[in-house]
């Protein structure tokens, strides 16, 4: 059978990398709905079900906001930390995350009438006897969740001399496992969302009887969204005042547990219920992954080219280039892509920078990959003989054709098997994009973490999806690799 030619490889992968990214893009209606950001790891105000829908108290509580102000609701899920930066830069119109109201928050956004009283709890291991009030913690090791406001009462503390160390964590259901696993002796967190966890989880932890202290949530806007605040806390009072908020919260807040049985059969049942949703997330995983290294295959070459017959400028362009991009983490990257660049623009021109944080995935990547990809290509294409050179310009090819029809392929042919390998660490790579809130193949078992608080099993299967993706792909680019192979 004759092999594929380099152009149709090239133009197949095109194809389906445009096709991909046309779907990521989303839809694009005529009318802008109100566009809501939440953490879906914070039930029962926010947590993905079985389905992968994002239900809770503070989601039905927006949308018959929005049936009030006759307005469609869009739900954006992102990390906790990104929500107030997604604000403020227009990304999100507003917030509703079980976000307390405080006086440092107030000086970035502006907030809605409360609409829950809520408070902060210390939870300890449940045959913890050592610390019964907020004065045992003197030299004590807590978790907290980044930018709650148990994380600002933590730092009071040991500030004050009340507190030995704090672990910050990203979502509270990590830091709710850094207390299980016996990784810190406290939490410090929201009581709703604790006694959530204690639920699901008996006998392993228990909550002191004294709250730490009291708050209420409220829902966050950017400080130009003044009509939208108005508006919406006039609903607040309409559904506060039809009973609709006090049956959200009879229909939430209850005492039912969650029965463990036995421990095998539990962790099955887990791994077999996420998987579903791990294969949603392994659509993501290597979609984003595709299309990002068919961009950076095209602009990888691209930079070769320019340092190895580029002029003197363009050459000290691509190495500093190359230099940066490999100098930094590639989860900086991310972040100054998705939060960092339509921040400046919102500032510079006062209008909202709203991205896809799977679009902004992809570039992040695709520029990423293209450093790393840019050195394959020129080892490539170093490493083919220089009497290739003379002998096609001694059978009349000019330079041009002389590169891309002698000694392109070969260098292509050359470069393959470290291509393979960039891009099976790119697929492992697409786990970073679950500080953004893409629903990738970690992204979806963490919410499922988040709902069912099963940890162990959930990640054996995260770790299972991604053994058998990264060995399909390596059987395939051996395959390729054959295919390629030169008689």
């Amino acid at each position: 059978m004759k092999s594929p030619s380099l152009p149709h490889l090239v133009a197949l992968m095109t194809a389906f990398g445009s096709a991909f990214l046309l779907i990521g893009c989303g839809d694009h209606s005529a009318e802008k709905p109100l566009i809501v950001g939440t953490e879906a790891q914070f039930a029962p105000f926010a947590s993905k079900n079985a389905k992968g829908q994002i239900v809770g108290f503070d989601i039905d509580l927006i949308n018959a906001i929005g049936e009030v102000i006759d307005h469609d609701v869009k739900i954006r899920d992102m990390a906790f930390t990104g929500i107030i930066p997604s604000l403020q830069s227009g990304q999100i119109d507003a917030a509703i995350a079980g976000l307390s109201v405080t006086e440092e928050r107030k000086k970035s956004v502006v907030f809605s009438d409360p609409y829950f009283e809520a408070g902060l709890s210390i939870l300890v291991p449940a045959s913890n006897t050592t610390i019964q009030s907020a004065a045992d913690l003197k030299g004590k090791t807590v978790a907290v969740q980044q930018g709650a406001t148990g994380a600002k009462v933590a730092s009071d503390l040991k500030e004050e001399g009340r507190l030995g160390s704090v672990k910050y964590f990203p979502s509270a259901t990590l830091m709710m496992m850094e207390l299980g696993k016996g990784g810190v002796d406290a939490v410090i967190h929201d009581t709703s969302n604790s006694n959530t966890y204690m639920k699901l989880d008996p006998g392993k932890v228990k909550a002191l009887p004294e709250p730490l202290a009291s708050e209420y949530y409220a829902i966050a806007f950017n400080p130009k969204s003044t009509e939208l605040q108005a508006a919406v806390n006039q609903a607040l009072k309409e559904l506060s005042s039809d009973g609709t908020i006090e049956r959200l919260k009879d229909k939430y807040f209850h005492d039912e547990e969650h029965d463990p049985g036995d421990l095998f059969s539990e962790y099955l049942s887990h791994m077999v219920a996420v998987l579903p949703n791990l294969l949603h997330g392994a659509f993501y995983t290597i979609g984003t992954a595709g299309v990002s290294e068919i961009m950076a295959i095209g602009l990888g070459l691209a930079l070769a080219l320019g340092r190895l017959f580029g002029n003197g400028p363009l050459r000290f362009v691509v190495i500093a280039y190359v230099d940066v991009i490999r100098g930094t983490p590639l989860l900086v990257q991310i972040l100054f892509i998705y939060f960092g660049l339509p921040g400046l623009i919102n500032g510079i021109t006062g209008h909202p920078a709203n991205i896809n944080p799977f679009v902004a995935g992809i570039i992040a990547f695709s520029l990423n990959g293209a450093a790393y990809l840019s050195e394959i290509f020129r080892a490539g294409i170093n490493s083919v003989d220089k009497g290739q050179w003379e002998a096609a310009r001694a059978l009349g090819f000019s330079r041009p054709g002389t590169f891309f029809t002698v000694i392109l392929p070969q260098a292509f042919r050359q470069s393959l098997p470290p291509m393979g390998n960039d891009f099976i660490t790119l697929v492992k790579d697409t786990s970073l994009l679950s500080v953004i809130a893409v629903s990738e193949i970690t992204m979806e078992g963490q919410n499922y973490i988040a709902r069912t608080y099963a940890a162990f099993p959930t990640y054996i299967a995260i770790a299972f999806t991604y053994l058998i993706l990264t060995f399909s792909l390596s059987r395939f680019f051996v395959w390729l690799e054959k295919r390629f192979k030169i008689p």
